[in-house]
């Protein structure tokens, strides 16, 4: 490489020593590869590649095995179908010697095929009902049903033991806990997520061979619970959660994840019961922390703003409140969803408000015309809320202004069961309960 970049002139030297060191540290990775790490799939196939490549058999067959390793007998056949062409085609070599061992690598590989297409079937069905789901979910009429009914009408989705591996069951019940959801079968709709996070926690080598949907189904089932408002034992099932999480032996990306699926869920939870203590003393748990230092990212949806916001608010901490809606806009990677966004703008209305500052309060009611169009919004609850601030602010710039104090609470006691209008629907029906009072105390003065 060197010879060449002389010819090629000294000012492609540069270039070529860095794709030397590349190519040297890469041979030295290889070379010294930590074995006390457990192998994934990913470096089995490098490993199987360069054996292959340097024909290298002894080390060949050492990933094979280490790569049969990974999964539980029977599961991920993509992958263990790949081991089989790999050791298949080393052992044709010598096909008299290794006659026997082929015999039996022949009937695996078939075995393998048969897995293999069992999941996919699953995979098709999950498909076709997610597919469903989503187009028609917002528009769910008696001829839409019936599509839906033609797609489950197999017996691979009414026999739940026609699902063979990890996977297929897993794409078996998720198809059917959409299929009860879109029935409003609640009851069934939480049997078969339920049953999907009871499949993750079954066997613990999936824990360490499926990481990322032992933890995804744990979460949906504790997220789903809290949705709607099945609380009970989710204290439990967060210790547990929180158990499974911290003692995963796994790659740093999965522990992260982890560490924002527990924030979510336990700040979600303390807002559910109005916990604003706890959700305050979570900012200094560990898992946030860690969380907040490794993985700025994951701490950028805002729903965990949201749970934070909402928590200082009720306790009537402006001043924290508003600083946490500055950490919110100031993001610069933010991902925010259309509900959390508009709510916790109202949120900083509310703040302005408290600081009398006016001028703010109407720049950012100003904003909502703009987020309302960006998010396409015709959600007829939020209305009360924007009354309710045009009327404070018509108040601050004529005292005088006839009083609506009475129409405005009625509003808002139609929005405050909701999940994100309650804070700010119940806070405003103080201040305007305020202002009534002192309007009667006034005229009793006169």
């Amino acid at each position: 490489m060197l010879k060449q970049a002389t010819k090629k002139g000294i000012k492609n030297l540069p270039f070529v020593k860095n794709q030397l060191k590349k190519e040297i540290l890469s041979a030295i990775t290889d070379l010294h590869y930590n074995s006390s790490e457990p192998p994934n799939p990913g470096d089995v196939v490098n490993k199987l590649d360069l054996s292959t490549k340097y024909y290298i058999p002894e080390i060949e067959q050492e990933w094979i095995q280490k790569g049969r390793n990974i999964y539980p007998q029977g599961e991920n056949p993509a992958f263990q179908l790949l081991l089989d062409v790999k050791e298949i085609g080393r052992l044709e070599h010598s096909p008299v010697q290794n006659a026997a061992k082929l015999t039996q690598l022949y009937q695996q590989h078939e075995e393998h095929i048969h897995l293999l297409s069992n999941e996919l079937i699953y995979r098709k069905l999950r498909t076709k009902v997610f597919t469903w789901y989503i187009q028609n979910k917002l528009a769910q009429s008696p001829n839409n049903f019936e599509e839906l009914k033609q797609i489950v009408q197999t017996d691979y989705f009414q026999d739940d033991s026609l699902a063979l591996t990890f996977n297929s069951k897993r794409y078996l019940y998720f198809a059917k806990s959409l299929y009860y959801r879109s029935y409003k079968k609640m009851d069934k709709y939480m049997e078969y997520i339920q049953k999907m996070m009871n499949l993750s926690l079954s066997n613990p080598h999936y824990i360490h061979a499926f990481p990322n949907y032992v933890m995804s189904d744990t979460f949906n089932y504790i997220q789903t619970k809290i949705a709607i408002h099945q609380l009970d034992n989710i204290e439990k099932d967060l210790a547990q959660f929180k158990k499974l999480g911290k003692e995963q032996k796994v790659k740093l990306s999965y522990f992260n994840r982890f560490c924002y699926f527990y924030t979510l869920l336990s700040l979600a939870y303390y807002s559910r019961i109005n916990a604003t203590q706890k959700t305050i003393a979570f900012l200094n748990d560990e898992l946030f922390l860690n969380l907040k230092k490794v993985s700025k990212s994951y701490l950028h949806l805002s729903m965990i703003y949201f749970c934070i916001i909402d928590a200082y608010f009720l306790e009537k901490d402006y001043k924290n409140a508003q600083i946490w809606i500055e950490k919110y806009n100031q993001h610069k990677y933010i991902r925010k969803g259309g509900d959390s966004e508009i709510m916790i703008l109202f949120f900083e209305i509310a703040c302005h408000y408290q600081d009398k500052n006016f001028p703010a309060c109407q720049a950012n009611l100003d904003r909502f015309k703009y987020l309302k169009t960006k998010y396409k919004i015709n959600n007829k609850d939020l209305s009360p809320l924007i009354q309710l601030f045009r009327y404070l602010l018509s108040l601050q710039y004529n005292p005088f202004h006839a009083a609506k104090n009475k129409a405005c609470i009625e509003a808002l006691q139609t929005i405050e069961h909701f999940d994100y209008q309650k804070t700010i629907s119940k806070w405003g029906i103080q201040v305007l309960q305020k202002i009534e009072q002192e309007a009667v105390m006034k005229s009793g003065d006169l």
